[in-house]
């Protein structure tokens, strides 16, 4: 078992496509096993987001040693732990938070639509 201290919970949007893509991802390269991976529409994830008080967010949300991250910030985390490759692609964090999230939320906006020709 892991240590909770090194647990690390993702919170998705469990009726988009392409987000449980992302969560697939995430699963198949967590080769620490260090993941929980959550729909946000779950009773667990209601429950975090209430004890955490994360605003309602358009986002992946990473819970990370009692700390959450949303959206850009969120992404980067994850990957850190994912492997030595995406970790060198979390660099990009270098970027003014608010330009990642502009970013981030361009994307999450059209999410639905990326995921049709995601196959």
């Amino acid at each position: 078992m892991t240590n909770q201290q090194n647990k690390y919970i993702v919170l998705y949007d469990g009726n988009c496509s392409f987000c449980i893509g992302a969560k697939n991802f995430i699963a198949e390269r967590d080769t620490k096993g260090v993941f929980q991976l959550i729909p946000q529409d779950d009773d667990a994830a209601k429950e975090l987001i209430r004890r955490y008080q994360i605003p309602p967010v358009d986002s992946l949300i990473l819970i990370k040693n009692d700390t959450y991250y949303l959206k850009s910030d969120a992404l980067f985390e994850t990957m850190k732990e994912l492997s030595p490759c995406l970790y060198m692609m979390s660099l990009l964090q270098i970027l003014p938070l608010p330009l990642r999230d502009l970013f981030y939320d361009k994307f999450a906006q059209n999410r639905y639509f990326f995921a049709k020709f995601k196959k």
